[in-house]
């Protein structure tokens, strides 16, 4: 019996594996094929020792200097060796001798239940197993195509030689990385992109930058473009013919869980990988996944991160991760480095008008002139206090420098304070201050449109500061021009409210305006009970409760633009799934009580089909309407004023208790009758 089982000894893998072992529990760490997982052996330690052969092929080129055929041979097989040299100390028998209590198994993995797994026709069980089986390269297929002329990221590291000609489909980080890189040991590259840019998820002008340097360096992108017949060395592209050597898929990855057997564990997962919660949770207790098989982002440092945080959640009690910026770079010549909301990102979460975004050369620093380098620096920032947002970041050192903006945005460091620090001359960070000079130079031009802006989009606040000022001065000039005490005027109000045909409309009108004046539901339809009783206090409050639901609504819909848009992650597919089953989903946050405004507002920024959310609202909050009213129902003598007489009636209490208790019934039916109708 083990401590815990981890499947994969990539990234992920070995983070959790040895980060275990290191602390005394006993690990088993299973990996079918190599140790390292994909980064070490056909992703960041190869491709990056060839960007650097291609980089040393460039400068020699530069100062006009041939380089040979032979040189482009010893740069593949210098790239192997960087990954032995790697390899050499990931191996089973030197990680096994360093932390006793790790055992490491080669074989393919499958769950058999809960708690087991088998290796080889070998059983293990373990309380706690970890899930990190990385992914694979996608291939697409292309008619003609031969497995020989068929290159991946898993086999094109072991090329002999340099292909003369090199066609590589797709247009992403690995397409352009190893693109430049060929093309810089001699190879004529073409890039067979089939939408109209590369590298998406970049801000347009850094894209725009890469684009040039890589059409400087001879290589061809064929945007909005497909190979779309293969004869011999010949492909067909928009109906014209292209001869090749070899073709590099660039396309994507798919997850590793095809063996796993994750139905016998009860998992959950589908074509895109293993459900995991915030803390890296499948479905199934003590079951945890994470990196490439459990993740949207596909990132060696993402599983690392994902890797200590599970470590950190199997060592420590109710340890609670902090979501923190995720940054990416594209290991280039010039690097290309990203980190958090790009700025059309910002511009549909946040008003325009309170977004800047920032642009400048890197040439604004002196090393960029000795270095003879060129680059950029782009922030989104938000607001007269520089709130950071995201950065990209196009030039050398690039990777390095995004570290600085990761660090301001996880820990709330706005743009004012980080160019207040001291920055070594010359250093290329120094473009951080400039970065800051240029903010306050904005600030100074734009600062009236953007306080306009400012007040415009708080208009709901100072509605409601206004309101409640007012109510309170008006009601200590009245109590001091009539002379009343203060349970004297609370006692005329209770009179005005039960007494007059006005005072319910008032309570309609006010219930109607708390989400504009912030004044909770709860206590009102508590008062409802107290004020008109069971019947009339229901009636009353299931009109105000739909009116401000609507009001909330609207709200959300008109203000809050497109915070979340639709797509393949988490909270996109919710949103799609919300929009497609609104009558049902409204209905079932209705009847578990979840917070009544924050579903108005969170369902009109989503923009629910409006009849659906009305009426699973109106029919959804009546169980929860009916139950606090009679609980108000059940206080007498309110009209007394003292609390010393107040009494509850005992048998309306009862009676609201349990529909409270139906209300939670009928909400656990529902929704268990929704999932299994869903699945």
């Amino acid at each position: 019996m083990f401590d815990v089982i981890v499947i994969g000894a990539g990234s992920g893998g070995l983070t959790c594996g040895l980060g275990l072992a290191g602390v005394g529990k006993k690990v088993l760490l299973i990996e079918k094929h190599k140790m390292g997982g994909d980064c070490t052996n056909y992703g960041c330690i190869p491709s990056k020792s060839l960007i650097k052969y291609g980089k040393e092929a460039s400068l020699i080129k530069k100062y006009g200097y041939d380089f040979s055929d032979k040189e482009s041979s010893q740069a593949m097989e210098g790239t192997r060796m960087k990954v032995e040299e790697v390899l050499s100390h990931e191996s089973p028998e030197v990680l096994m001798e360093k932390y006793p209590t790790l055992k490491v198994v080669k074989g393919e993995a499958k769950f058999l239940d809960k708690k087991t797994v088998e290796v080889n026709g070998v059983r293990y069980a373990s309380q706690k197993i970890i899930i990190a089986t990385g992914s694979e390269p996608r291939v697409i297929n292309i008619k003609g195509l031969n497995d020989e002329d068929l290159l991946t990221n898993k086999s094109v590291f072991d090329l002999k030689n340099i292909p003369k000609d090199l066609l590589i489909v797709g247009g992403g980080v690995i397409a352009c990385e190893l693109g430049e890189a060929f093309a810089n040991l001699g190879s004529k590259v073409k890039l067979v992109v089939r939408g109209n840019e590369i590298l998406k998820g970049f801000e347009p002008e850094i894209r725009q930058n890469v684009l040039e340097s890589l059409q400087e360096k001879a290589v061809k992108v064929l945007f909005e473009s497909s190979i779309e017949l293969i004869e011999g060395n010949e492909a067909t592209i928009a109906g014209k013919k292209h001869s090749f050597d070899k073709v590099l898929m660039a396309v994507g990855r798919l997850v590793n869980t095809e063996a796993l057997q994750l139905e016998k564990a009860g998992i959950k997962f589908d074509k895109h990988g293993i459900k995991v919660d915030r803390k890296n949770r499948t479905s199934t207790k003590g079951i945890y996944a994470l990196g490439d098989v459990a993740s949207a982002v596909k990132l060696t440092h993402n599983a690392d991160h994902q890797g200590r945080n599970v470590v950190k959640d199997i060592l420590i009690p109710f340890y609670n991760p902090k979501k923190k910026a995720l940054p990416k770079v594209v290991f280039m010549e010039n690097e290309i480095a990203a980190i958090g909301m790009s700025y059309d990102e910002s511009i549909a979460k946040y008003s325009e008008s309170e977004i800047f975004k920032i642009e400048l050369d890197l040439s604004r620093v002196d090393r960029s002139l000795t270095d003879e380098t060129n680059g950029k620096l782009i922030l989104v920032v938000r607001g007269l206090k520089g709130k950071i947002l995201g950065a990209n970041i196009y030039g050398p050192r690039a990777g390095e420098m995004i570290g600085m903006i990761g660090l301001a945005i996880d820990n709330k460091i706005n743009l004012h304070k980080l160019s207040s620090s001291i920055y070594a001359y010359p250093t290329y960070s120094r473009i951080f201050k400039k970065a800051g000079d240029d903010f306050l130079r904005l600030l100074a031009s734009e600062w009236k449109n953007y306080m306009k802006s400012y007040v415009v989009s708080r208009l709901p606040k100072v509605f409601a500061v206004l309101f409640w000022l007012s109510l309170i001065v008006g009601f200590v000039i009245y109590k001091n021009q009539s002379g009343l005490s203060n349970l004297d005027m609370v006692k005329a109000i209770y009179n005005f409210t039960v007494g007059t045909m006005y005072g319910p409309l008032v309570y309609i009108i006010v219930y109607t305006l708390r989400p504009i004046i912030f004044f909770p539901g709860t206590p009102l339809t508590l008062a409802s009970g107290a004020l008109f009783g069971p019947i009339w206090g229901s009636i009353y409050t299931i009109i105000g409760a739909n009116l401000s639901a609507n009001v909330a609504y609207g709200i959300g819909r008109f203000t809050g633009g497109n915070l979340i848009e639709e797509g393949e992650s988490f909270i996109g597919r919710w949103k799609t799934r919300l929009k497609e089953n609104s009558f049902e989903s409204v209905m079932i946050m209705r009847l578990i009580y979840l917070p009544f405004d924050g579903v108005n507002y969170a369902c009109g920024i989503l923009k629910v089909k409006w009849f659906q959310y009305a009426l699973a609202t109106f029919v959804g909050i009546l169980p929860g309407i009916v139950t606090f009213v009679s609980f108000g129902s059940s206080i007498e003598n309110l009209n007394e004023f003292e609390l010393s007489m107040i009494e509850v009636d005992g048998n309306t209490f009862a009676i609201s208790i349990g529909l409270f208790v139906a209300s939670l019934v009928l909400a656990r039916f529902v929704r268990k009758k929704y999932k299994t109708e869903k699945a």
